[in-house]
């Protein structure tokens, strides 16, 4: 509603003295030139000349500090009476900033800006001068410089971002010692040599502080050579075999492989290999590496005379009834070895060959497999194949959909047959943790588990997809957005509104002045042709299976002109 007031020039309100004026002059009379208007005339001129607003004597001045550091701001004001402050950055008032003192502690970049300070008392308002607060931020690095391996005669570049204030200067140092001319950013190493190698560093400054940067580390380097090759060699089983190789360049490193496979710790130029066996016969190099380049040697054979060595062992098998499947092994041996296939521990007649094949595989052939390699040199038995001929996965007993209140237990089952069947329960399409077992117990419900939940059923032959059940979890009614509070004429229409969410959707009942409202039972409350009586507080209860919730109290304020 609208006030009533009189506002003398300082902005102060004579609303004490404008009330009683009220009283004794009509509203239509109060114009000067009538009675009442001479009279409020004359108390206006009488009190106008006495009241005058504070006067700031000491306005807040500008000040440059370094973030972190405290800031403050004071304004000097005269007069007699009870004198209250506000401070502002900007155009917004600082929370609890009510002194003639305004201390900014540990200030931050953040609050840099413009600060002013309305002063009042009774008799008016008075905005000081608008003081700047400038906050110098040390320099911080944001972007190391990194690391840097390069060959002779390339160029390489160093480079630091930095944050803050500027202007900056930089300062680049290597060896311990600042470096002429390098005052920029970035720092170029055009081209690169080998003294050039080392520790680099740069130290940022501005007005505020200073940062250093972390130590990056150059490393310009000559390539690997191999100027000896490793020899071939044949030996006896339990015999040492010593490759060597010897390769110029900058601090080289090796690696030696095996059929072109690392070997493990064999990372010097001489590969030692004492008491050799059969498995270790076969094609050997090094690689010879450095920052700058890697060279392989040349690639050169270990002869072991030996007994047959399984070099690809026969694989486990999984397959449907009816399906063909082998069974292989390789080898190698001098002389070329023989070869016999066993199952479930009995001898296979005529499985004499490095490859078994079950055509038209039966459940009876499940079981495990094995072959014995052999020759004048000595005998090996390969690993145990298993072999699972299996029936596919069938969904006999779907999952059923089930609605729980909050806390509750829910449990879904699925019943599968066929072979060894695995489970993958998933929730609204995406697979649940853990959730591998026929049975899905959900302990302790609550509203995020509400969806859609279906399980995948698996085995080695094929996967099936149970049905897709829903779980409906009971929600109490939340209200999402509130009634608002009201002010209106009379004879106007208003209406009050809640909006909620629930599961099921909630019953309504309204309230006013503590008293339910008859038939006031949905979400939108309306004041027809409002009346006075209609002023109060109304709220709206909320409620379904899972819970009960009450509104804010909304205030309708019903103005009788």
């Amino acid at each position: 509603m609208q006030k009533n007031s009189t506002t003398c020039g300082c902005d102060c309100t004579l609303q004490p003295l404008w009330t009683l004026l009220n009283r004794i002059v009509p509203a239509k009379s109060r114009r000067f030139g009538s009675l009442g208007g001479m009279v409020g005339a004359f108390l206006l001129s009488t009190i106008s000349p006495l009241q005058a607003a504070p006067e700031i004597v000491t306005q807040p001045t500008n000040q440059t500090v370094v973030a972190g550091q405290d800031a403050i701001l004071t304004v000097g004001v005269s007069g007699s009476l009870s004198v209250s402050f506000q401070w502002r950055n900007g155009t917004n008032d600082i929370p609890d900033a009510t002194n003639a003192t305004l201390m900014l502690p540990q200030v931050q970049s953040s609050q840099a800006g413009s600060y002013s300070v309305l002063v009042s008392d009774e008799t008016g308002v008075t905005n000081s001068a608008v003081a700047i607060l400038t906050v110098q931020v040390p320099p911080g690095i944001t972007g190391e410089p990194a690391d840097r391996t390069v060959n002779q005669g390339q160029s390489t570049s160093l480079t630091v971002a930095v944050n803050g204030t500027s202007p900056f200067r930089f300062a680049w140092w290597f060896a311990n010692a600042p470096l002429a001319g390098a005052t920029n950013a970035m720092l170029n190493l055009s081209p690169a040599q080998g003294n050039q190698s080392g520790s680099y560093w740069v130290v940022v400054n501005n007005m505020a502080g200073a940062a250093t940067s972390r130590v990056a580390t150059v490393l310009v380097v000559v390539p690997p050579v191999i100027v000896t090759q490793p020899v071939a060699l044949s030996v006896l089983p339990g015999a040492t075999a010593t490759f060597t190789v010897v390769a110029t360049g900058t601090a080289p490193t090796f690696q030696w492989k095996f059929n072109g496979s690392p070997i493990a710790g064999a990372t010097n130029s001489v590969l030692t290999l004492s008491g050799v066996t059969a498995s270790q016969a076969g094609a050997y190099k090094v690689d010879v590496n450095n920052a700058a380049a890697t060279v392989t040697s040349s690639q050169v054979n270990l002869t072991v005379y030996q007994a047959p060595v399984i070099t690809t062992q026969p694989l486990d098998r999984v397959l449907n009834q009816g399906q063909t499947t082998n069974l292989s092994v390789t080898a190698t041996a001098d002389p070329t070895p023989s070869f016999q296939w066993w199952f479930n521990g009995q001898r296979l007649a005529g499985a004499t060959s490095a490859t078994l094949t079950l055509a038209s595989a039966q459940g009876n052939q499940s079981g495990s497999y094995s072959v014995v390699l052999s020759n004048i040199a000595g005998t090996v038995t390969s690993r145990v194949a298993t072999v699972l001929v299996v029936v596919p996965p069938v969904i006999v007993t779907q999952p059923v959909a089930q609605s729980v209140l909050p806390g509750a237990t829910a449990t879904f089952t699925v019943v599968a047959t066929g072979t060894a069947p695995t489970f993958q329960w998933k929730f609204n399409g995406s697979p649940i943790a853990d959730a591998t077992n026929s049975v899905l117990t959900l302990s302790g419900v609550t509203a995020s588990q509400a969806g859609a939940y279906k399980v995948d059923v698996n085995n080695a032959a094929a996967a099936v997809t149970s049905s897709q059940v829903n779980l409906t979890v009971y929600q109490a009614p939340v209200i999402t957005a509130q009634p608002a509070d009201r002010v209106l004429n009379q004879g106007q229409t208003t209406n009050l509104t809640v909006s909620a969410t629930g599961i099921p959707n909630p019953a309504f009942q309204w309230w006013f002045n503590n008293q339910p409202l008859a038939g006031a039972t949905s979400a939108t409350l309306t004041l027809a042709s409002a009346q006075g009586n209609q002023s109060g507080s109304y709220s709206v209860v909320l409620s379904n299976i899972a819970g009960t919730v009450t509104s804010r109290v909304a205030t309708v304020l019903v103005v009788v002109p």
